[in-house]
């Protein structure tokens, strides 16, 4: 009996899920390294940023930040794109910061950022990618939607434990110790 419930408690731990994340190599413009997601065929979110490393910062700084507003930042089964000329005029933006509570378009200290900058205005949409230091920020001028880089390998990393399953392991294990606890051993008379 205690070899049946043990049997069964292992295959329950060894049949849970696993989350998928994917990883795009970022190849630019201005920044290069990687951004790792947990979809690959959605319009991005902060939440939906697992990991990243872009032009030296990176996400296992304590405190790093990742915003997005808007909904350019989209990664597909064959790229990771961010959209600087949004048909419509929204603004769009993506700042990986090392530092936490960063503020968009003021050019945060060790930040990436990805922008479109002149949304509604006359003369038309433009973004731009800026790279800040301490002391400094560089950026590239940009007008179009960009592929910043190739969906390069996909990995079953995190297991999931979904609350029915955890629900079940719990009952069985507690199941297990009263029966356990349960029986006594036979006295002779």
């Amino acid at each position: 009996m205690k070899a049946c419930i043990l049997v069964v408690g292992l295959t329950l731990f060894a049949t849970q899920g696993f989350a998928d994340t994917y990883t795009y190599d970022i190849t630019g413009p201005t920044a290069t390294g990687y951004i790792t997601t947990s979809c690959d065929s959605c319009v991005l979110n902060a939440s939906d940023v697992t990991a990243w490393n872009l032009a030296g910062f990176s996400s296992t700084v304590p405190g790093s930040t990742v915003l997005v507003t808007g909904n350019g930042f989209v990664a597909t089964p064959t790229g990771i794109f961010f959209n600087f000329n949004p048909a419509a005029p929204t603004f769009n933006d993506a700042l990986f910061s090392e530092l936490p509570n960063p503020t968009p378009i003021f050019g945060s200290t060790n930040s990436v950022e990805y922008a479109n900058l002149t949304t509604g205005l006359s003369y038309g949409p433009s973004g731009e990618v800026s790279v800040c230091n301490t002391f400094s920020c560089n950026g590239t001028l940009v007008a179009s939607n960009v592929d910043l880089g190739p969906l390069v390998r996909s990995v079953a990393a995190a297991p999931e434990i979904d609350p029915t399953t955890s629900g079940s392991a719990l009952t069985l294990l507690l199941g297990t110790l009263a029966v356990l606890r349960g029986r006594r051993r036979a006295t002779a008379i």
